[in-house]
């Protein structure tokens, strides 16, 4: 059977491609190697599909390539993504600039797009595993689980973060095969274990936190928010802003730390007044006891530990020296990172398809005339708030809109 488009992938940005080359008289199919599409857009934003960020710029995404791939982003904005889903039916509700489906259901999202794809009359094949793609002189030809010919392709295969969803990194090999270079690819948005005993103590405690990741005194990166002390180590937002940046650091050989400030509300000389303030107010109180006003008794009890003394000191017995080394202590407390949780936790890549063999005004493969790329199997990343899933809707409609019309 022959197409004018054959999008491989059946994520967010693929869907998307397949649905803006379909608008334009194109026939596309889909070919998915699951049972069915968008497993992983079920699973994104704790499974609220966390669709869009209104507060967006370049500093929330990183790549290894060099590249300007911001204007792609520029050309379908999140106001351009709110008004695609409104257009199919889907509307949404602004919490804080983070943008979700007005029912907070993931299912939502992925259910208007699977309409679409029938009103415009797309094949999906599930269950289609794409073993070789040839192009012959003017299309291509895959073969697998069964034989199909298109004028155009887009990949969109996604990555390897979360196996479980179907992500098995297959698209690589394709792009490889195809003769591009791909940035090595790191599981990034992902828990962070670490090599220090205490971390099973602090199990099971969330906090507001400031997270700096630091090398040789050199300050690597800094995220706020809410930190998850996990018997393995850290997690949470902030360590998931950071994961990327500490898997890159430990694969260079790098010595690492994190510094870890329990209470950045306050100042290093506040927090001295106000330890010495506690201190002196209950002499005769435990320290654990007297420090349990300010901070999680597992976290108190650690801090104590740390700055060597007891948690069961009476806080009589604690000079202006303690107060000074527990200030201290509090607000650049040391964890020492091993590895990330890897691709299995994840939730999604670092690295990928170099973009410097990708033409970013059309998506088009500067080395295969045809070949269309979208979504997380290029070499672009983004934080946490819905900017990975504007990456992905961003790169499929430009993708599926620039090969309709090639």
């Amino acid at each position: 059977m022959t197409y004018d488009i054959i999008v491989i992938g059946a994520g967010a940005a693929g869907m998307v491609a397949a649905i803006e080359a379909a608008k334009l008289n194109k026939k596309v199919c889909i070919l998915e190697h699951n049972d069915r599409v968008g497993k992983k857009i079920l699973s994104t934003g704790n499974g609220k599909c966390n669709l869009t960020n209104l507060k967006i710029d370049k500093d929330c995404y990183y790549s290894d390539s060099g590249e300007d791939f911001f204007k792609v982003i520029e050309g379908f904005t999140p106001q351009d993504i709110i008004a695609f889903f409104n257009d199919l039916g889907l509307y949404t509700k602004n919490k804080a600039d983070y943008i979700y489906p007005l029912s907070e259901q993931a299912g939502a999202v992925l259910d208007c797009l699977r309409y679409e794809a029938e009103r415009l009359h797309i094949d999906v094949f599930t269950n289609f595993v794409a073993e070789t793609i040839t192009k012959r002189m003017d299309y291509f030809e895959i073969e697998g689980t069964g034989k199909l010919c298109a004028q155009r392709i887009i990949l969109a295969t996604g990555s390897k973060a979360a196996p479980k969803t179907g992500s098995r990194g297959k698209g690589y090999d394709i792009a490889a095969g195809f003769g591009h270079s791909i940035v090595p690819v790191i599981p990034a948005l992902v828990q962070i274990k670490c090599s220090d005993k205490f971390c099973v103590a602090l199990h099971g405690v969330r906090c507001n936190a400031k997270v700096t990741l630091c090398t040789d005194n050199e300050i690597i990166g800094e995220e706020s928010g809410e930190l998850q002390l996990v018997d393995y180590g850290i997690s949470g937002i902030p360590v998931f802003q950071l994961s990327r940046s500490i898997k890159r650091a430990i694969d260079s050989k790098m010595k690492l730390y994190i510094l870890v400030d329990f209470l950045p509300e306050y100042s290093m000389d506040e927090l001295k007044d106000l330890l010495s303030h506690i201190l002196t107010r209950n002499p005769e109180l435990s320290a654990v006891a007297a420090l349990s006003g300010i901070l999680n008794k597992k976290i108190a009890t650690v801090i104590l530990k740390s700055a060597g003394y007891s948690p069961a000191t009476e806080c009589s017995e604690l000079s202006g020296k303690s107060t000074r080394e527990l200030a201290r202590t509090i607000k650049k407390f040391t964890f020492h990172p091993l590895d990330t949780k890897g691709f299995d936790n994840a939730q999604i890549c670092a690295g990928g398809v170099s973009l410097a063999e990708i033409n970013l005004d059309t998506m088009e493969s500067v080395k295969v005339k045809g070949l269309y790329f979208a979504g997380e199997i290029l070499d672009v990343d983004g934080k946490c708030g819905g900017y990975n899933l504007t990456w992905a809707f961003a790169s499929g409609h430009l993708a599926g809109v620039s090969a309709a019309l090639d």
